[in-house]
């Protein structure tokens, strides 16, 4: 009898921790189909039309796509410059004075950059081929330690030679103080104006101590 008894302890043991383990392990699976059946329902949501999860037409849903032009116009505004556009049907540019300067912006929706130009605000006569050395010379210079990028044009017609410049810049409604970031942007402009001078300037007196 002790010996019957002694065989059925270990086998109930045995028996016990086995339903035990199979319960934890039935508990585990059941924890886990309800953590992916939670994972579908979010995954399910986030893939509906926005109509399904909150209301359209709202202000911060039309202040959320991106319209560059309107953005550029609405600042500029900000800034007391007041933008004008072409007649011409193929230009869409944006012109406007900033602090006596005649600038214009290429802007187009959907595109996160714009291009500001600042053009002909020095220009020398093609005839005269030392000053059109020295501009040339001067412009090198300037675009090597300046990081506004500067160009020059010939117009042959009225026998001239133009300098401009040009910017590319980030322009979107996520930047802080945008209104302050585009005055800094022009104000980039006036510098490179100042270090042009200068630069040809010193251009001119070391051609001309070369040519005595």
């Amino acid at each position: 009898m002790a010996t019957i008894i002694m065989f059925f302890v270990p086998v109930a043991f045995v028996l016990s921790l086995c339903w035990y383990l199979y319960d934890q392990h039935k508990k585990k699976e059941a924890e886990e189909q309800t953590e992916d059946a939670t994972e579908e329902e979010s995954t399910d949501n986030s893939n509906q039309p926005p109509s399904a999860t909150k209301p359209m037409n709202t202000d911060n849903d039309n202040k959320g796509e991106l319209q560059t032009r309107e953005l550029v116009i609405d600042t500029l505004l900000q800034l007391n410059c007041q933008p004008q556009f072409s007649d011409e049907e193929d230009d869409k540019s944006i012109y406007f004075t900033y602090q006596g300067g005649h600038f214009h912006i290429n802007a187009s929706d959907g595109v996160a950059f714009i291009d500001i130009w600042f053009t002909w605000w020095h220009d020398g006569t093609l005839d005269d081929i030392d000053e059109l050395s020295n501009i040339r010379k001067t412009i090198n210079v300037l675009n090597i330690n300046t990081n506004v990028t500067t160009m020059y044009s010939m117009d042959n017609e009225n026998n001239k030679i133009g300098v401009h410049s040009k910017k590319n810049i980030l322009f979107m409604k996520e930047i802080p103080h945008i209104q302050s970031y585009l005055a800094s942007m022009l104000g980039d402009f006036f510098t490179t104006v100042r270090a042009f001078d200068q630069i040809l300037q010193q251009t001119e007196k070391e051609n001309a101590t070369m040519g005595k």
